[in-house]
Protein backbone atom coordinates (compact mmCIF):
# COMPACT_ATOMS: atom_id res chain seq x y z
CA UNK A 1 0.00 0.00 0.00
CA UNK A 2 1.39 3.42 -0.67
CA UNK A 3 0.00 6.50 0.30
CA UNK A 4 0.26 10.15 -1.73
CA UNK A 5 0.55 13.50 -0.29
CA UNK A 6 -0.27 16.08 -2.49
CA UNK A 7 0.55 19.97 -0.80
CA UNK A 8 -2.05 22.37 -2.12
CA UNK A 9 0.10 24.20 -5.66
CA UNK A 10 1.39 20.82 -6.71
CA UNK A 11 4.82 22.07 -6.73
CA UNK A 12 5.79 19.54 -3.89
CA UNK A 13 5.01 15.94 -3.66
CA UNK A 14 5.71 13.26 -0.73
CA UNK A 15 5.27 9.72 -0.87
CA UNK A 16 4.85 7.82 2.56
CA UNK A 17 4.95 3.94 2.13
CA UNK A 18 3.94 1.01 4.12
CA UNK A 19 7.44 0.75 6.08
CA UNK A 20 7.24 4.31 7.34
CA UNK A 21 3.16 3.79 9.02
CA UNK A 22 5.40 0.02 10.64
CA UNK A 23 7.90 2.33 11.71
CA UNK A 24 5.07 5.04 13.45
CA UNK A 25 2.66 2.09 14.27
CA UNK A 26 6.03 0.17 16.32
CA UNK A 27 6.96 3.56 17.98
CA UNK A 28 3.89 4.65 19.61
CA UNK A 29 3.38 0.85 20.52
CA UNK A 30 6.72 1.19 22.53
CA UNK A 31 5.44 4.30 23.67
CA UNK A 32 2.26 2.87 25.01
CA UNK A 33 4.43 -0.11 26.31
CA UNK A 34 7.07 2.04 28.32
CA UNK A 35 3.64 4.24 29.84
CA UNK A 36 2.41 1.03 30.64
CA UNK A 37 5.42 -0.14 32.17
CA UNK A 38 5.79 3.55 34.43
CA UNK A 39 2.18 2.95 35.15
CA UNK A 40 3.04 0.00 37.06
CA UNK A 41 6.20 0.56 38.73
CA UNK A 42 4.40 3.71 40.29
CA UNK A 43 1.49 1.69 41.27
CA UNK A 44 3.58 -0.92 43.19
CA UNK A 45 5.83 0.96 44.98
CA UNK A 46 5.53 2.37 48.21
CA UNK A 47 6.99 5.46 47.90
CA UNK A 48 5.15 8.30 46.34
CA UNK A 49 6.34 9.85 42.92
CA UNK A 50 6.88 13.67 42.04
CA UNK A 51 6.93 14.32 38.50
CA UNK A 52 7.87 17.98 37.88
CA UNK A 53 7.90 19.94 34.74
CA UNK A 54 10.35 22.31 34.87
CA UNK A 55 9.57 24.50 31.81
CA UNK A 56 6.04 24.37 32.22
CA UNK A 57 6.53 24.46 36.70
CA UNK A 58 4.11 22.15 36.88
CA UNK A 59 4.08 18.99 38.93
CA UNK A 60 2.36 15.08 38.12
CA UNK A 61 1.90 13.88 41.91
CA UNK A 62 0.76 9.89 42.06
CA UNK A 63 -1.64 8.80 44.28
CA UNK A 64 0.97 7.20 46.69
CA UNK A 65 2.64 10.32 47.03
CA UNK A 66 -0.82 12.29 47.57
CA UNK A 67 -1.35 9.94 50.10
CA UNK A 68 2.09 9.91 51.95
CA UNK A 69 2.20 13.90 51.86
CA UNK A 70 -1.27 14.04 53.49
CA UNK A 71 -3.00 15.47 50.24
CA UNK A 72 -6.73 15.59 49.59
CA UNK A 73 -6.78 13.12 46.25
CA UNK A 74 -9.53 15.05 43.44
CA UNK A 75 -8.66 13.80 40.32
CA UNK A 76 -9.63 10.49 38.77
CA UNK A 77 -6.93 9.39 37.00
CA UNK A 78 -3.65 8.05 38.42
CA UNK A 79 -2.59 11.39 39.33
CA UNK A 80 -3.13 15.01 39.78
CA UNK A 81 -1.39 17.85 37.91
CA UNK A 82 -1.02 21.15 39.74
CA UNK A 83 -1.13 24.64 38.19
CA UNK A 84 2.23 25.59 40.05
CA UNK A 85 4.92 22.98 41.14
CA UNK A 86 5.71 25.92 43.96
CA UNK A 87 2.60 24.86 45.89
CA UNK A 88 4.81 21.61 46.80
CA UNK A 89 7.29 24.05 47.79
CA UNK A 90 4.81 26.03 50.15
CA UNK A 91 3.69 23.36 51.91
CA UNK A 92 6.98 22.66 53.65
CA UNK A 93 7.37 23.80 57.01
CA UNK A 94 8.67 27.39 57.02
CA UNK A 95 11.80 25.63 59.23
CA UNK A 96 13.08 23.48 56.65
CA UNK A 97 11.50 25.51 53.71
CA UNK A 98 15.40 27.34 52.63
CA UNK A 99 17.53 24.83 53.57
CA UNK A 100 15.16 22.29 50.58
CA UNK A 101 14.93 24.49 48.35
CA UNK A 102 19.09 25.30 49.27
CA UNK A 103 19.76 21.70 47.96
CA UNK A 104 17.24 21.51 45.12
CA UNK A 105 19.04 24.68 43.79
CA UNK A 106 22.32 22.94 44.19
CA UNK A 107 21.60 19.92 42.49
CA UNK A 108 20.07 21.47 39.40
CA UNK A 109 22.77 23.56 39.11
CA UNK A 110 25.02 20.66 39.39
CA UNK A 111 26.91 21.86 42.79
CA UNK A 112 25.92 18.72 44.46
CA UNK A 113 26.28 15.20 43.80
CA UNK A 114 22.22 14.57 44.36
CA UNK A 115 19.74 15.88 46.24
CA UNK A 116 18.38 13.38 49.41
CA UNK A 117 16.57 15.38 52.26
CA UNK A 118 14.38 15.03 55.10
CA UNK A 119 11.71 17.80 55.81
CA UNK A 120 8.38 18.32 57.45
CA UNK A 121 5.53 18.59 54.93
CA UNK A 122 2.18 20.20 56.08
CA UNK A 123 -0.97 18.00 55.35
CA UNK A 124 -4.05 19.39 54.09
CA UNK A 125 -5.56 18.97 58.23
CA UNK A 126 -2.69 21.19 59.03
CA UNK A 127 -0.67 18.63 60.85
CA UNK A 128 2.89 17.79 60.18
CA UNK A 129 4.25 14.81 58.80
CA UNK A 130 8.09 14.03 57.94
CA UNK A 131 9.31 13.22 54.61
CA UNK A 132 12.39 11.96 52.98
CA UNK A 133 12.62 12.91 49.06
CA UNK A 134 15.16 11.72 46.81
CA UNK A 135 15.94 13.32 43.23
CA UNK A 136 16.85 12.66 39.79
CA UNK A 137 16.89 15.52 37.12
CA UNK A 138 17.19 15.73 33.62
CA UNK A 139 19.34 18.44 31.88
CA UNK A 140 18.82 19.27 28.15
CA UNK A 141 21.19 19.99 26.02
CA UNK A 142 22.49 23.41 27.31
CA UNK A 143 22.75 22.29 30.66
CA UNK A 144 19.49 23.63 31.77
CA UNK A 145 17.53 21.52 33.90
CA UNK A 146 14.30 20.74 32.37
CA UNK A 147 12.95 17.84 34.65
CA UNK A 148 12.54 16.54 38.00
CA UNK A 149 11.35 13.36 39.08
CA UNK A 150 11.65 13.00 43.47
CA UNK A 151 10.71 9.73 45.14
CA UNK A 152 8.99 10.93 48.07
CA UNK A 153 8.58 8.65 51.27
CA UNK A 154 6.99 8.98 55.08
CA UNK A 155 9.53 9.13 57.74
CA UNK A 156 7.70 10.39 60.11
CA UNK A 157 7.79 6.86 62.70
CA UNK A 158 11.41 6.54 62.42
CA UNK A 159 12.20 10.24 63.46
CA UNK A 160 10.06 9.70 66.47
CA UNK A 161 11.71 6.78 66.93
CA UNK A 162 15.12 8.77 66.65
CA UNK A 163 14.09 11.50 68.81
CA UNK A 164 13.40 8.84 71.44
CA UNK A 165 16.37 7.55 71.31
CA UNK A 166 18.43 10.71 71.36
CA UNK A 167 16.15 12.00 74.45
CA UNK A 168 17.15 8.82 76.53
CA UNK A 169 20.73 8.93 75.76
CA UNK A 170 20.64 12.32 76.89
CA UNK A 171 19.03 11.18 80.16
CA UNK A 172 21.26 8.30 80.59
CA UNK A 173 24.32 10.45 79.98
CA UNK A 174 23.28 12.76 82.50
CA UNK A 175 22.48 9.81 85.15
CA UNK A 176 25.59 8.29 84.61
CA UNK A 177 27.21 11.83 84.58
CA UNK A 178 26.65 11.78 88.53
CA UNK A 179 26.17 7.91 89.72
CA UNK A 180 28.74 7.40 92.38
CA UNK A 181 29.75 3.71 90.74
CA UNK A 182 31.50 3.13 88.11
CA UNK A 183 29.98 2.10 85.10
CA UNK A 184 31.23 0.21 81.76
CA UNK A 185 29.82 -0.34 79.11
CA UNK A 186 31.71 -2.65 76.25
CA UNK A 187 30.83 -4.40 72.99
CA UNK A 188 30.20 -8.29 72.44
CA UNK A 189 34.12 -8.47 71.63
CA UNK A 190 35.24 -7.08 74.77
CA UNK A 191 36.01 -3.69 73.69
CA UNK A 192 35.45 -0.55 76.15
CA UNK A 193 32.46 1.85 75.06
CA UNK A 194 32.01 4.06 77.27
CA UNK A 195 33.57 4.61 80.88
CA UNK A 196 31.72 7.19 83.33
CA UNK A 197 33.59 9.89 85.35
CA UNK A 198 32.67 7.70 88.40
CA UNK A 199 34.70 4.53 87.01
CA UNK A 200 37.56 6.94 85.62
CA UNK A 201 38.16 7.87 89.56
CA UNK A 202 38.13 4.18 90.98
CA UNK A 203 40.62 2.74 87.38
CA UNK A 204 42.45 5.75 87.00
CA UNK A 205 42.09 5.87 82.98
CA UNK A 206 40.17 8.63 81.54
CA UNK A 207 37.60 7.58 78.97
CA UNK A 208 39.46 8.71 75.98
CA UNK A 209 42.68 6.28 76.84
CA UNK A 210 40.55 3.47 77.62
CA UNK A 211 37.64 3.67 74.61
CA UNK A 212 38.17 0.88 72.21
CA UNK A 213 40.50 -1.31 74.90
CA UNK A 214 39.90 -4.34 75.99
CA UNK A 215 37.76 -4.63 79.39
CA UNK A 216 40.29 -7.15 80.42
CA UNK A 217 42.60 -3.97 81.21
CA UNK A 218 40.55 -3.06 84.21
CA UNK A 219 38.57 -6.19 85.08
CA UNK A 220 40.89 -9.53 84.18
CA UNK A 221 39.49 -13.09 83.03
CA UNK A 222 42.30 -13.98 85.27
CA UNK A 223 45.79 -13.30 87.09
CA UNK A 224 49.14 -14.36 84.76
CA UNK A 225 51.41 -14.35 87.79
CA UNK A 226 51.79 -15.01 91.12
CA UNK A 227 50.61 -11.78 93.11
CA UNK A 228 50.22 -11.69 96.63
CA UNK A 229 48.17 -8.46 96.26
CA UNK A 230 45.84 -10.40 93.61
CA UNK A 231 45.51 -12.65 96.37
CA UNK A 232 44.38 -10.14 99.51
CA UNK A 233 41.91 -8.61 97.08
CA UNK A 234 40.70 -12.00 95.80
CA UNK A 235 40.09 -13.28 99.50
CA UNK A 236 37.90 -10.19 99.91
CA UNK A 237 35.24 -11.27 97.64
CA UNK A 238 32.27 -12.50 99.63
CA UNK A 239 29.28 -12.80 96.34
CA UNK A 240 29.40 -14.57 93.23
CA UNK A 241 29.13 -11.36 91.31
CA UNK A 242 32.36 -10.29 92.76
CA UNK A 243 35.71 -10.03 90.97
CA UNK A 244 38.89 -8.58 91.31
CA UNK A 245 39.63 -5.36 88.89
CA UNK A 246 43.11 -3.32 88.17
CA UNK A 247 44.43 0.48 88.18
CA UNK A 248 46.05 1.68 85.44
CA UNK A 249 48.77 1.98 88.49
CA UNK A 250 48.85 -2.10 89.22
CA UNK A 251 46.70 -2.24 92.37
CA UNK A 252 44.12 -4.57 92.65
CA UNK A 253 40.86 -4.47 94.06
CA UNK A 254 37.48 -6.03 94.52
CA UNK A 255 34.95 -5.24 92.17
CA UNK A 256 31.13 -6.18 91.90
CA UNK A 257 30.34 -6.49 88.48
CA UNK A 258 26.96 -6.26 86.91
CA UNK A 259 26.58 -7.25 83.43
CA UNK A 260 22.88 -6.80 81.78
CA UNK A 261 22.51 -7.73 78.56
CA UNK A 262 21.40 -4.19 75.98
Amino acid sequence: TTLTAVYSRGTRRRRAGGRDVEERDARERALRESEERYRLVVQATQEGIWDMDLRTNTAYVSRQAQRIAGVAVVSEGEGEVLGDAGALLAAIHPDDRARVRGLAEAYLARSAQGFDCAYRNRTSTGAYRWLRARGSAVWDEDGVPIRLTICVSDVTQRRIAESILRDTVSRLGAVLEHVAEGIVTFAANGQVRSFNPAAERIFGWTQEEILDQPITCVVPVQRSTSDEAWDRAYARLQAPNEAVGVRRTGDWLPVEIAVPRL
